[in-house]
């Protein structure tokens, strides 16, 4: 989850706001969505201050040489991407486009090729993914 918080002066990104979703116990999503959760019998086993503190532990053992391991998480990033290679549609400057995602870039960047046939990189923004029957 990330959002772009941009100057009211020059419309520029001024900074990135980055957030982890993660679904403790729910079993059952509305929308039919394909998603899962850590304690799916419903048995939570910590505290929620304790999971914060497992996931900020595991996110610093990354952040302590970050240039040395920003390949490796691009990587898995690009493994573990539910986007590549499906359509999605996104906003830009007010209007929805779709596109194609054909794959991430080196700055984790979604690269598109949107409905005019055009290549391009999405690096903000949200996405929602176009589910086929």
């Amino acid at each position: 989850l990330t959002e772009a918080i941009t100057s009211l002066e020059s419309g520029e990104i001024d900074s990135i706001v980055t957030g982890i979703g993660i679904n403790v116990s729910t079993r059952k999503f509305a929308g039919g969505y394909n998603a899962g959760s850590i304690f799916p019998d419903g048995r939570i086993k910590f505290t929620r201050n304790e999971l914060c503190a497992r996931v900020a532990d595991y996110i610093m053992s990354f952040a302590e040489d970050l240039n040395s391991t920003q390949s490796a998480l691009i990587q898995e990033y690009r493994k573990r991407s539910i986007l590549i290679n499906h359509d999605i549609t996104y906003i830009k400057n007010n209007e929805t486009f779709t596109a194609r995602v054909t794959g991430i870039d080196d700055n984790g960047g979604l690269e598109i090729i949107n409905q005019l046939g055009i290549k391009e990189i999405l690096r903000s923004g949200e996405v929602n993914t176009i589910r086929r029957q």
